[in-house]
């Protein structure tokens, strides 16, 4: 009778123990993602685009910045292949700036990209996600009807 009370309360701790060693507990922990967004500006005086990386503050600073052009109004209808005009760091408050080499092409749409980047060390890891940001067309000759 007493082995049979101790077989019973043995294969009780038995499973209880398998139990609690396939509780999602112990299984791999997720890496935390940040999203962010991108604004962007372009001023014409100055010749160059200013902007925000909005995300939380460790996925905000010093993101590489890159702005790309899309050459518009081709004579076969075409959108032409996006080329990079310049790049930035943004700073501590997520800000980038970046000027233009020359005057911008007319019929030209602008986009400023950040890419997903795995910040942190090991056991600390986080990813920042990438954005793009809405698409700035440059026509300094508005269509008049």
């Amino acid at each position: 009778m007493l082995k049979r009370i101790l077989a019973a309360v043995g294969m009780t701790v038995l499973i209880a123990g398998l139990v609690a060693a396939a509780s999602p507990a112990t299984a791999k922990k997720k890496t935390p993602r940040d999203s962010a967004r991108v604004s962007v500006e372009f001023d014409v005086v100055s010749q160059q685009f200013t902007g925000t990386v909005k995300s939380t503050k460790r996925c905000k600073r010093f993101r590489q910045v890159t702005v790309t052009e899309k050459q518009g109004g081709l004579p076969d209808g075409g959108n032409g292949t996006p080329t990079t005009v310049g790049t930035d760091r943004t700073n501590e408050n997520g800000d980038y700036k970046v000027k233009l080499a020359g005057l911008p092409d007319v019929l030209t749409t602008y986009k400023v990209r950040v890419k997903r980047e795995v910040r942190g060390k090991r056991g600390n890891k986080f990813i920042c996600k990438s954005a793009v940001s809405k698409p700035v067309e440059y026509n300094p000759l508005p269509m008049q009807w």
